[in-house]
């Protein structure tokens, strides 16, 4: 990685747009360079930026963020860092920057920005925080800690390690390259290696403790494990038997059961037979009447037609002569809007004159009143020069008077005042001791804020520390609560599920879908069952036995009940396993986050140690400035002692500066006496001019009020002319209103005439309608009168009276499902009847 260029503003002490191009010849001849300057010249933030664009922080700010920002110029509204470098992978453009709102210096602070581009093609590679970052890293293959032992060493990191004593080099020199790993795998290892012999030496003493035993007492082992082995075998041999008995005598009883069940289902089949005989007649005349269906539903059809048509034309007639009255109102309401467009149009013809003169004086108007304008600004201006030039002469009245008396003044102080001609050869001296003494205190000042500033981080850093181990358990409470929560939902879905799957129970589920389906087909063919009787012939087979139209089907509702179980089931532990899954993921995030934070617990207490090495190293550095500072201050109290000043720390500027301003008065009195001499020359000189250029200006003043009052008369003129022939009013906006008039009324005049068409259209198709239902009406009622002639002869063939006696011979729809819900008993019909065997399995 090699740095190419570097650019930024406002950070730290170096305030401004700051860029530095190691291109530059006078770079890349010399090969080696060094940054040098006194404390405070900005060498630190030029290693700042560089850290800043590309890790957005630094070695002395581990952290930059919307809230913190220490890096920024003070009085300043924004800052930014630019680093362009070269890899093996090609040029990169770097950039981070930070402003507050609306760049003004009280302003909030906003979020940091970075950006990573191709330096000769300009592509935004990256642009989001945490992903500049890791691509910095690949590019590189540094990441911040790398980059900062391997490339820049931090300030006062090195001259801590020179310092340091040999047992103190070791921690110092492992932070700088990073070797601390080293210690801790060293430990590691002897740790490990101690748990380890401490395992080895619990083998050895359990070793120690096991008798080995002889053949002998093996064999009487091996004799004993056989004996037994053989009374587990017989009496395993004993128990079966005895399961095999149990299971028989279980299926006697469950036969008997049955045997019971059947006797008494038998029998009750048996009374509803009879209980059946007054409803089979009643049967038996609405199958007669069931003939009639068609002929009865046909004739029920045209009636219901003929009747909807009837009404529909009665309809028609009440609302045809309400249609007629509103189209003979929107035809006049038409005819109404049609004169007030033409009202309207004829206004504006007569208008447009009067319009068309308003428009033209108003064009002149304009044009006078700029005139007038222009005149009445060029007389002010040549008055305004006149006064400006009798000012001037004033002025240079007034000059000279007091030049004369300042010539006067210079004279009177270099006489009074010749001894500080001394200061002029000696101040120099002075000034670069207090220089020195100023850039010691703001070393020593800046050592102080550094010592301030690393007890401020040290606070802090101990504050995350407790607050993150006190997150931590609160973490860990979370973590154990939600890890109890998911045992208790899996124990919940365990229960649901009886040590099944969900498939099992989707399974049986279908499997139950299709019983009911078989079910179903069943209970379609039970009117063909209700036809076999017992010693006659089935019509497929022949067979005169049927065995299986004996008993009943098993009723569908049964399976629908079971099916309604399963899902019911099925839906719970769907629910339940999924919140399971959801458990196991809110499980998984709080190990996460706990792990987050155990590992922000960790950073937080190394930062603490870090922060307790620094303000000792800070503290050190600041004793010996501060020793060093005082041998410079006594010699300058002697060169202030010299010049009749007494010197003191908080007064030394204004100390120096009174002898610097002792020194500049008796130099610009010098200067002002040679200066006030050509003065008085030249304001001689421009006395006689300015008054040259008054007389010329009053002339040409003259000549312009006349010209400027005719102008006025003109204007006045057409003004009244303006005035009474339209007043005040502007001749557009009439226009508008009117012209907006009239299309007003040109769209409610066309808006008439639609609805006048749209009710004429609606009056033609009522009529035309109208037309068609009494036609249609008249051709369908001789059919309609064929058809009742039909059904009243066929009703008298089946011996009914009326058509009254037709319906009450019909099964009502509740009698008939009565009639298919009612249970069926079978006959035999012999072991041979194929069409009972079919009926009874369902096909």
């Amino acid at each position: 990685m090699k740095i190419l260029q570097i650019r930024f503003q406002n950070l730290n002490s170096l305030t401004g747009e700051w860029a530095i191009d190691f291109t530059n010849s006078a770079y890349a001849e010399e090969g080696l360079f060094a940054i040098t300057g006194p404390t405070g010249a900005g060498k630190t933030t030029i290693l700042d930026a560089i850290c800043l664009a590309l890790y957005g922080k630094t070695p002395r700010l581990d952290r930059i963020t919307k809230s913190e920002n220490e890096v920024m110029s003070r009085q300043t509204g924004e800052c930014f860092a630019e680093v362009t470098f070269a890899t093996n992978t090609g040029r990169y453009r770097c950039r981070w920057g930070q402003r507050r709102a609306r760049k003004k210096i009280d302003g909030e602070l906003q979020q940091p920005e970075r950006e990573l581009a191709n330096a000769d093609t300009g592509k935004i590679l990256e642009s989001q925080l945490r992903g500049v970052e890791a691509k910095i890293e690949e590019i590189t293959g540094m990441d911040f800690a790398r980059f900062t032992r391997s490339m820049m060493l931090a300030q006062g990191a090195f001259a801590a390690f020179l310092k340091a004593s040999a047992d103190e080099r070791a921690p110092i020199l492992e932070q700088i390259t990073g070797s601390e790993v080293y210690s801790e795998i060293s430990q590691f290892v002897h740790e490990r290696q101690r748990e380890e012999r401490g395992k080895l030496d619990a083998l050895k003493a359990e070793l120690s403790g096991i008798t080995i035993r002889d053949d002998e007492w093996e064999a009487q082992v091996r004799q004993a494990i056989e004996n037994e082995q053989k009374k587990e075998d017989s009496q395993a041999r004993e128990l079966k038997a005895t399961e095999g008995a149990i299971q028989w005598r279980r299926a006697i009883a469950e036969m008997e059961k049955e045997i019971a069940s059947l006797t008494g289902e038998a029998a009750r089949l048996q009374e509803e037979g009879r209980n059946f005989a007054p409803l089979a007649e009643q049967l038996k005349r609405a199958e007669s009447a069931a003939t009639l269906d068609s002929v009865h539903a046909e004739l029920k059809t045209h009636r219901e037609a003929q009747e909807d048509r009837v009404g529909r034309l009665s309809q028609f007639k009440q609302s045809l002569p309400e249609l007629e009255a509103a189209l003979a109102a929107q035809v006049r309401e038409a005819e109404a809007a049609e004169r007030k467009v033409e009202e309207t149009k004829s206004a504006i013809d007569e208008a447009e004159p009067t319009w068309r003169r308003a428009r033209e004086l108003d064009q002149s108007i304009a044009a006078h009143a700029e005139q007038a304008a222009a005149l009445a600004e060029q007389c002010a201006g040549t008055e305004a020069k006149i006064s400006d030039q009798e000012s001037e002469l004033a002025r240079y009245r007034t000059a000279g008077e007091k030049a004369a008396k300042e010539l006067d003044l210079c004279a009177r102080y270099l006489k009074e005042n010749a001894r500080d001609e001394a200061l002029f050869s000696g101040l120099a001296g002075v000034r670069e001791q207090v220089k020195a003494d100023s850039a010691r205190r703001d070393e020593l000042a800046e050592n102080e804020d550094e010592l301030k500033a690393a007890r401020r981080a040290l606070a802090k850093a101990d504050a995350e520390k407790k607050g993150a181990e006190k997150a931590l358990e609160s973490q860990r409470k979370a973590m154990e609560a939600q890890e109890e929560a998911l045992a208790e939902q899996q124990k919940k879905l365990s229960a649901i599920l009886k040590r099944r799957t969900l498939r099992d129970y989707r399974a049986e589920k279908d499997a139950l879908q299709r019983e009911r389906v078989l079910h179903t087909k069943i209970a379609e063919l039970e009117a063909e069952r209700a036809h076999l009787e017992d010693g006659k012939p089935c019509p497929l087979c022949g067979a005169t036995e049927h065995p299986y139209a004996q008993g009943s089907i098993p009723a569908v509702s049964e399976v629908d009940t079971k099916i309604d179980v399963l899902e019911k089931q099925i839906r719970a532990a769907e629910k339940m396993e999924e919140q399971v899954k959801r458990s196991e993921r809110a499980v998984a995030e709080q190990k996460e986050k706990f792990s987050q934070i155990k590992e922000a617990a960790a950073l937080a207490g190394r930062d603490v140690t870090s922060g307790r090495k620094q303000i000792e190293r800070l503290e050190q550095a600041l004793a010996k400035a501060r020793i060093a500072r005082d041998g410079q201050r006594a010699t300058i109290v002697k060169s202030f002692e010299r010049f009749g000043v007494a010197y003191d720390d908080a007064k030394a500027d204004a100390a120096l500066k009174s002898l610097e301003a002792r020194s500049n008065a008796w130099q610009q009195h010098t200067q002002q006496r040679t200066e006030v001499e050509k003065q008085l020359g030249a304001i001689s000189g421009e006395l006689k001019k300015v008054a040259a250029v008054i007389a010329s200006e009053r002339t040409r003043l003259s000549k312009e009020q006349k010209d400027r009052d005719n102008a006025n008369a003109k204007l006045a003129a057409m003004r009244r002319e303006r005035s009474e022939l339209f007043g005040a009013k502007r001749p557009d906006d009439e226009e508008r209103k009117v012209r907006s008039t009239l299309l007003a009324c040109e769209r409610a005049a066309k808006e008439q005439r639609a609805q006048r068409e749209q009710l004429q259209k609606r009056v033609d198709e009522q009529k035309t309608r109208k037309g068609a239902l009494e036609a249609e009406i008249a051709k369908r009622a001789p059919e309609l009168n064929a058809l009742a002639a039909s059904f009243s002869a066929k009703l008298k063939s089946l011996h009914l009276e009326s058509e009254e006696e037709y319906v009450r011979q019909r099964l009502s729809p509740s009698a008939d499902r009565r009639s298919r819900n009612r249970p069926t008993t079978w006959r035999s019909a012999g072991p041979n009847c194929k069409a009972g065997k079919r009926i009874a399995n369902g096909g």
